[in-house]
């Protein structure tokens, strides 16, 4: 079966824990061309202008680039270098693929959750404001940030990465749960590497919405629960397919994958796929 669904590639499928996630950093950042670097300067700008009214949309970010990975034996290698937000926005550009098809692309890794309450909902966001995926589903998540996302001030920690964007978008502290990452999927729609992690929380829907309302988080618009079963989660992703962020319909796959087992997997694969090409106009 393809394993591309709707521009979302999933590279990586299983239950990696802590300690099977390893991760090598070089501080270095790959360089531009003189006349790359000076088109990401333009684009940046035009997009700053362009969002002067809400400046809240976009920020230049620290971020860490994917250089590299291998998953090997159940434990997944990521090498990781610098890049920026600026970067990500200007390389994703279809004007500056054409003007510069070899140039790097930002490739900004991100992080995404599940996160399953105590009475079994699984809790979707509607995204409120942001550079992309404005008003789309998607669970919660973000780009991982080099100014706090380095564990013991050498190695950047994506789980801790994770566990800061929930306490940030809303307001639940994750960091005694169990969680795990769950697989590892590629957004070639704004192109980018996620890692999907699976969380239970200790909290059911009612009071994560009531600490959705404690948090500085201005992303999330609205919440809602999705049932943690098989039925709700496929009636979910095909009615709402094209609503739906890239990395947030990964996420909820794996998570469905790990909870459900191959077979429900690969049936809600072959509909997404067809549901894609039948909504594009190809003929089956």
């Amino acid at each position: 079966m393809n394993n591309v669904i709707a521009d979302c590639e999933v590279l990586v499928t299983g239950s990696i824990s802590r300690e099977n996630l390893f991760v090598i950093y070089d501080s270095r950042a790959f360089g531009y061309s003189e006349l790359e670097q000076e088109n990401i300067t333009s684009l940046w700008s035009a997009a700053l202008a362009k969002n002067s009214n809400k400046p809240e949309t976009i920020f230049n970010g620290n971020l860490f680039s994917l250089h590299k990975w291998r998953h090997d034996n159940g434990k997944l290698y990521l090498e990781l270098e610098n890049t920026c937000y600026m970067n990500y926005l200007a390389t994703r550009n279809k004007v500056f693929r054409r003007d510069f098809p070899d140039a790097h692309l930002a490739n900004p890794l991100a992080v995404c959750s599940v996160l399953l309450t105590r009475d079994s909902y699984i809790i979707v966001e509607k995204r409120s404001g942001g550079d992309v995926y404005s008003n789309a589903f998607h669970v919660i998540g973000g780009f991982m940030d080099r100014d706090m996302d380095i564990k013991n001030h050498t190695t950047p920690d994506p789980f801790f990465s994770i566990e800061r964007e929930v306490m940030e978008e809303i307001f639940v502290d994750i960091s005694k749960c169990n969680g795990v990452l769950t697989g590892f999927v590629y957004d070639k729609r704004t192109p980018h590497p996620e890692l999907c992690f699976s969380y239970p929380i200790d909290f059911d829907l009612a009071e994560v919405l009531v600490r959705l309302r404690m948090a500085s988080s201005k992303e999330v618009g609205e919440i809602i629960g999705l049932s943690n079963d098989e039925e709700s989660i496929s009636k979910f992703l095909l009615d709402n397919l094209d609503s739906t962020s890239v990395t947030g319909l990964g996420c909820l796959l794996l998570h469905g994958l790990n909870a459900f087992g191959n077979a429900w997997y690969a049936d809600i694969c072959g509909k997404l796929q067809l549901r894609r090409e039948v909504g594009s106009g190809v003929t089956i």
